[in-house]
């Protein structure tokens, strides 16, 4: 017999109040809190030791010289963190174009901005 999906939903449907017991008397297992607690150390310790990108290659970094990362703690910091990484590209795009990287990075921010300068009269406008 094939066991899919639908059976194991059945299986746990038939056996939810037994499935339930045995998951809470496990759970207060000494020996099974020890060694959960193991693996999540463990696992903590992996993701520490994963160290973060850091560029290392020269366009990157004058890239990075050129167009800051925002501050943390600003409310749309997600979509401000992923114009600044835009502008960066679009900068090493221009120093591997022989272009003015700051301007490539200047003229980028405000094409992403323009519709600022259309949306908020419109906003201000309706919430008046």
């Amino acid at each position: 017999m094939t066991q899919t999906a639908a059976w194991w939903r059945a299986y746990r449907a038939r056996r939810a109040d037994e499935l339930r017991a045995y998951n809470r008397e496990r759970r207060h297992r000494p020996d099974v809190r020890v060694q959960r607690h193991a693996q999540e150390l463990r696992r903590r310790a992996r993701l520490r030791a994963i160290e973060p990108f850091v560029p290392t290659h020269p366009l990157l970094e004058a890239a990075a010289a050129l167009v800051p990362m925002p501050t943390p703690g600003h409310l749309l910091m997600f979509r401000r963190e992923l114009t600044a990484q835009d502008a960066r590209s679009e900068a090493v795009l221009a120093l591997v174009e022989g272009r003015d990287p700051r301007a490539a990075a200047l003229a980028f921010e405000a094409a992403e901005r323009a519709w600022e300068w259309h949306t908020c009269p419109l906003l201000l406008e309706i919430a008046a």
